[in-house]
């Protein structure tokens, strides 16, 4: 039987705490005291009879994920070529800054065109 200690910091390089510790597990959630945006340090060790081991190699992982959907585009006028559109940003970027947006169109001649 083999017991796995993880420890990770609190996100701004501080200390390590351990926080987990189970026996024959491949993979962990962690899912208390993480803030999206910081940068946190993973490290863990094993223990058999003989002892703990030296811990592993940190891994640094970054909380954030996808950004939340944009408002819907809304109609600001039209010519005979072009149409404007206003768009608004999205209102969370979930931890990590918005690098671009997408703006999908399709052939507009009946309900089943193609989004390009």
């Amino acid at each position: 039987m083999t017991l796995v200690e993880l420890q990770m910091d609190d996100g701004l390089q501080g200390d390590f705490t351990t926080i987990f510790s189970t026996v024959d597990r491949d993979y962990l959630i962690v899912a208390s005291n993480i803030t999206r945006g910081h940068n946190y340090r993973f490290r863990y060790r094993s223990k058999n009879v003989n002892g703990y081991s030296e811990y592993s190699d940190t891994a640094y992982i970054y909380a954030f994920s996808t950004p939340g959907a944009p408002p819907a585009p809304t109609f600001t006028s039209a010519t005979d070529t072009t149409v404007t559109l206003g768009l608004t940003q999205s209102s969370t970027d979930n931890g990590i800054a918005i690098a671009g947006y997408e703006l999908w169109i399709d052939a507009g001649n009946d309900l089943t065109s193609q989004f390009t």
